[in-house]
């Protein structure tokens, strides 16, 4: 994922994701500290995984609370008459969250900028809070996750 967002190969980071997302044992927080000696790789990987961890969330609360399994339609109607009224169906999958690792990367000082390429349909011009607590200057790619 890393190559593909300074690339700028937008389209293919985002099959990246959904194919994780696919893999329904495939956790964010169980992606183990790369231990990167080079401080702007290693914020820049420290990132990707906040913006994993969103991606994931978000795709899990609109598939119904499963990664892989559908509920099938007689567990959704039996669920729709449970819920109706109490804001929709439950999570039934843990959601995401950055590994540990990540939330201890230190804050960049080089000025680094990437994704300046990045057109974002939804966010316009807007950019990355994510990427900026690591000292990083990019386009909000929120998009490019979910």
């Amino acid at each position: 994922m890393y190559h593909y967002l300074i690339r700028g190969d937008y389209e293919v980071l985002r099959n990246e994701v959904q194919d994780f997302f696919d893999h329904a044992n495939w956790h964010v927080h169980s992606i183990p500290d790369p231990h990167d000696h080079d401080p702007e790789r290693y914020a820049i990987l420290a990132a990707i995984t906040q913006y994993l961890a969103h991606g994931i969330n978000r795709r899990i609360k609109i598939s119904n609370g499963y990664r892989k399994e559908p509920l099938g339609p007689w567990k959704t109607a039996a669920y729709n008459a449970c819920y109706n009224g109490r804001g929709g169906l439950p999570i039934f999958e843990k959601l995401e969250r950055e590994p540990k690792w990540a939330g201890r990367v230190k804050r960049i000082n080089s000025g680094l900028e990437i994704c300046q390429s990045w057109n974002s349909a939804a966010w316009g011009e807007r950019r990355s809070k994510r990427f900026a607590a690591k000292g990083i200057v990019s386009m909000e790619i929120v998009e490019c996750f979910i």
